[in-house]
């Protein structure tokens, strides 16, 4: 039998994280705040632990990015 190819692998997918920014969690009202922060929290550490590289988009301007 031959062995099947990986759905899905490190080289393969990147983690998108889109306007997470502190000021616009205020405009979440589907789920609470801590558990938002929380969750993309676990996402990151997650993607991080994985490989999977991890793109972080942003409108800030003047914004610092922490490794």
């Amino acid at each position: 039998m031959i062995d099947p190819k990986p759905l899905l692998t490190s080289t393969d997918c990147a983690l998108l994280l889109v306007d997470h920014q502190a000021g616009l969690a205020f405009a979440v009202e589907s789920i609470d705040r801590q558990t938002l922060l929380n969750n993309t929290i676990a996402l990151t550490r997650t993607a991080s632990v994985f490989g999977i590289p991890i793109i972080v988009s942003t409108s800030a301007t003047g914004s610092t990015v922490v490794r």
